[in-house]
């Protein structure tokens, strides 16, 4: 458990390759789990809680290829559920659960890189609270992604929302 402080990671895969986090409950850290610069990770059957006092985001995946993210809870109240960064490849983001609030991306690109090989985004589940503005997307979508048997349920108090947005 953190203590809601910006800049600090619940686990930080760094450089590393071939990395398994499963079954750990995270809580109070800006990024849940980073996934950075890695290769073959598997992040499977974790509860990922976001804080509602500092910007966080539940699995953050910058420039990884190969991995596999999977029957996951994230709480996302204030930034992202699952995003991405310079360039995700190979990736299949499966039967996870995302919350979202405010202007958040359940899943999706984030900044920078655009992708060379195919992802896949299927099965997940994205329940949007209160307050999803038209700023915040479930699904974000890369070039070269494949998403299909997404659930998404958004409530928005404040205008139509996006339900899908393909990024370029």
């Amino acid at each position: 458990t953190g203590n809601d402080t910006a800049s600090t990671y619940g686990m930080n895969t760094n450089s590393k390759n071939n990395v398994t986090i499963a079954n750990c409950t995270i809580r109070g850290y800006s990024i849940g789990i980073l996934l950075n610069l890695g290769q073959n990770a598997t992040v499977s059957n974790n509860t990922i809680n976001g804080s509602r006092s500092i910007s966080s985001n539940g699995i953050y995946c910058n420039q990884c290829t190969g991995s596999n993210i999977s029957s996951n809870t994230v709480y996302a109240f204030t930034s992202n559920g699952i995003p991405m960064s310079n360039g995700p490849n190979d990736l299949r983001i499966f039967n996870n659960t995302i919350y979202v609030d405010g202007t958040t991306v359940g899943i999706g690109g984030a900044s920078g890189g655009t992708p060379t090989r195919a992802s896949w985004v299927y099965n997940n589940t994205i329940i949007g609270t209160t307050n999803l503005t038209t700023s915040g997307s479930p699904i974000y979508g890369l070039p070269r992604w494949q998403i299909y048997d997404n659930n998404v349920s958004i409530q928005t108090t404040s205008g139509p929302g996006t339900a899908l947005s393909m990024g370029g």
